[in-house]
């Protein structure tokens, strides 16, 4: 009745990882079946991607050596093969359901580790979406992200999926494109912002029409003044302007901002990047796949689907 050692129950968890990998798109699945029953007064839909860094165990490339650690004593046991530790870029994306006021009713949580192609979270968060447009048909979806280049696949993949069945909103997070005005009003105005441009740059976007056209032309004036800002500031904003329709999207009650998507990176680092941890791709996925059935509430509803693959009927002979 003793408890079983470390190295059993490392095992145990690892080949349990794997087999939870492999049916995840059916627990998810099976999940969203059983919550076609919920009846939430969902009105929109907002979804959006991101990525955070994580620290991988990789075997050491061919012709690379590993430094050599001094011993006192003298080493026994055979070594394990050389490693070394890299910082890969994990994929998170999330969809929050809204209700007619603009509050949140629950985020639905995927994630990927960096070696799943971007298609393939994509696409998972493409399903989630697809699935609520079935049973809430016209509702408006929002995709509320970063304006990084890695990133557009998603309202290019929701554009498609919406079409002229329901109205799509691609939208910049209202503060990643406030966070390069405050780097401009630090460089520009005086100590203190005496004339309070922090906050008028905000209220510009959140009330004024076409206010990103008026605020990158007031941006080329300042230009020569604080050089570096307003490049890095410009360079994200000319591009984007199409996609700053702050007042028009809280008009209609819809979000501006990907606090769910940030939190979900959050959530997952509060597990993966605790002090000294380092991951193999295998083990991370499982963690990853575990954790975004728990964050999303669907652990109850996925465990009799999995766990029926291990259950049989044992007769007498």
């Amino acid at each position: 009745m003793r408890p079983p050692s470390r190295a059993y129950i490392e095992d145990r968890v690892h080949r349990f990882a794997s087999e939870l990998i492999q049916h995840r798109d059916v627990l998810h699945a099976v999940a969203r079946e059983a919550e076609a029953t919920h009846k939430l007064p969902v009105a929109a839909v907002c979804a959006g991607l991101d990525r955070f860094a994580v620290r991988m165990s990789e075997p050491l490339p061919e012709g690379k050596d590993r430094p050599p650690r001094e011993r006192r004593k003298p080493y026994k046991r055979t070594p394990p093969p050389p490693r070394e530790l890299n910082w890969r870029m994990a994929w998170v994306g999330s969809v929050t359901l809204y209700d007619a006021d603009g509050d949140a009713l629950r985020t639905i949580r995927v994630s990927a580790d960096a070696a799943t192609p971007r298609k393939r979270i994509v696409d998972r968060v493409v399903a989630e979406v697809a699935a609520l447009l079935e049973r809430h048909p016209g509702i408006p979806v929002v995709c509320a992200q970063d304006g990084a280049k890695d990133l557009r696949a998603l309202p290019d993949r929701l554009r498609a999926l919406c079409a002229a069945n329901s109205p799509f909103y691609p939208c910049v997070d209202f503060y990643h494109a406030t966070s390069y005005l405050d780097a401009v009003v630090q460089a520009c105005e005086p100590e203190g912002d005496p004339h309070n441009m922090h906050v008028w740059y905000r209220q510009r976007l959140l009330h004024g029409k076409r206010a990103s056209y008026s605020i990158v032309t007031g941006l080329q004036r300042k230009h020569k003044v604080a050089y570096e800002a307003t490049k890095r500031a410009l360079t994200y904003f000319k591009p984007r302007r199409k996609l700053m329709r702050y007042a028009h999207l809280r008009a209609l009650h819809l979000p501006i901002g990907s606090g769910a998507t940030e939190s979900t990176c959050a959530l997952m680092q509060a597990r993966v990047k605790q002090p000294g941890m380092s991951w193999e791709t295998e083990g991370l996925r499982g963690t990853l796949c575990l954790r975004e059935l728990v964050l999303a509430d669907r652990w109850e509803l996925a465990w009799p689907a999995f766990s029926a693959n291990y259950v049989g009927r044992v007769e007498a002979a």
